[in-house]
C-alpha cells in the first residue's frame, strides 16, 4: 500500500492507495505535529499491519515537517515532484488530488527520488550558498 500526501500551507491531505492504485481512504489533517501524528496513526490503522510506502509532494517546502516527522517515526517519505505545472495554481487542483497522484506515482515508479538529507549536508549547502552570494557581492 502507498500513502500519498498532498501538502499545503495549513493542511495536508493523505490518500491511501492499494497496490493497483485504487484510492481506499483519505484524511485531511492540520499541517502541524499533531496532524502528522494523526496521519501516521491513521495510515497504520488502515494498513492493518501491512507494509506502507509514503510519497509526499513538496518535501522541501510545505511537506518538510511531515517528512521529518515520518523519518523520526521510522518511516520514509519519498519525494514526488509537483509535475511540469508546479507552482501554478490550476483549477480543480486540491490536496486530495495531489495526494492520490503522489501515491499512484510512487506505485508506478520502481526508484522514486529520495528526500534530501538534513543535518550536515543541509548546513553545508546553506554555507555554500552564502559563500556564493558573498563572492558575487564583492564583484559588483
Amino acid at each position: 500500500m502507498a500513502v500519498g500526501a498532498g501538502t499545503r500551507l495549513d493542511a495536508h491531505t493523505a490518500a491511501l492507495c492499494g497496490v493497483r492504485g485504487r484510492a481506499i481512504a483519505q484524511l485531511q489533517v492540520p499541517a502541524d505535529p499533531g496532524g502528522y501524528a494523526a496521519v501516521l496513526a491513521w495510515a497504520r490503522r488502515q494498513a492493518a499491519g501491512g507494509g506502507l510506502r509514503w510519497a509526499a509532494e513538496g518535501t522541501r517546502h510545505y511537506g518538510l515537517g511531515l517528512a521529518r516527522y515520518l523519518a523520526g517515526a521510522g518511516e520514509h517519505a519519498e519525494k514526488i515532484a509537483g509535475g511540469k505545472h508546479a507552482g501554478k495554481r490550476r483549477p480543480g487542483k486540491s490536496g486530495a488530488i495531489g495526494a492520490v497522484r503522489a501515491a499512484r506515482e510512487l506505485l508506478a515508479r520502481p526508484n522514486p527520488a529520495p528526500t534530501r538529507a538534513d543535518g550536515d549536508r543541509q548546513a553545508l549547502r546553506l554555507l555554500m550558498c552564502d559563500r556564493g552570494n558573498a563572492a558575487h557581492s564583492c564583484r559588483s
